[in-house]
């Protein structure tokens, strides 16, 4: 008995043995299928995602490292990676989105392109063709790709957090050119009309820019006059 049963074992260990080298080295669990699931990215943008990730079909699904593929991803500044989940068999799903940019902050060397929640996008010589608002005066601290500015007064970040939210919340970020931070007891804004708009002292900021959503001071900053106008909490002058 013990003498058939020696065989039998030796058989079922041969098989189990090639059966793994049949699922790491033949197709079982290969990359079939990469879906892309996200509410921003366009078809152009599938082809540099994966490259990004460097996941390709054929590609062994037991080689892949998720976490790591997100992370990379996310750190590339133009997409956010919520997960990357592996399906088996042979299915990708890519949980992304594309980050919106939201304003340009001006550095010493670079602007920087920022989305709506300060992380970095992307940095140029320039950024006109976005026709996006731009944060002079911002003292930064450090900045990479797909992380969040820092600044070394965190009061400018969350000045900028609530300058961004409070334009396009009330769709008047168009009107808005220049962001001067510089100086938090003297802040202005320059319009797209080349209008200066005193802010003064940084605080109740949502509640003055809420003003550009009036049609008396649209109509103010649209005109051909000469003037500086100064922003209050709840009303604005003209000089």
């Amino acid at each position: 008995m013990k003498s058939r049963l020696i065989p039998l074992i030796l058989i079922g260990i041969l098989a189990v043995v090639l059966l793994g080298l049949g699922i790491v080295k033949g197709n079982l669990f290969t990359v079939k299928d990469i879906v892309i699931e996200s509410q921003t990215v366009t078809d152009d943008d599938i082809d540099a995602i994966l490259e990004i990730v460097g996941i390709n079909y054929s590609d062994s699904m037991l080689s892949i490292d998720s976490e790591k593929a997100c992370e990379v991803l996310g750190l590339s500044g133009t997409y956010s990676c919520d997960a990357i989940t592996l399906v088996y068999p042979s299915t990708v799903k890519i949980h992304v989105e594309k980050r919106i940019p939201h304003a340009v902050v001006e550095s010493e060397h670079v602007f920087i392109l920022i989305d709506n929640e300060c992380n970095v996008i992307s940095t140029a010589q320039s950024y006109d063709d976005y026709n996006l608002p731009t944060f002079t005066g911002v003292r930064i601290a450090q900045y990479s790709y797909g992380t969040c500015l820092e600044t070394k007064d965190p009061y400018q970040k969350n000045l900028m957090l609530s300058i961004m939210e409070t334009l396009y919340s009330q769709s008047t970020v168009g009107l808005v050119s220049v962001v001067s931070l510089e100086d938090p007891s003297n802040m202005y804004i320059i319009t797209s009309t080349g209008k200066k708009l005193q802010l003064n002292e940084a605080a109740d900021v949502a509640a003055k820019l809420s003003h550009l959503a009036t049609d008396e001071l649209q109509e103010l900053i649209f005109s051909d006059e000469e003037f500086t106008i100064t922003l209050y909490k709840n009303s604005f002058v003209i000089s």
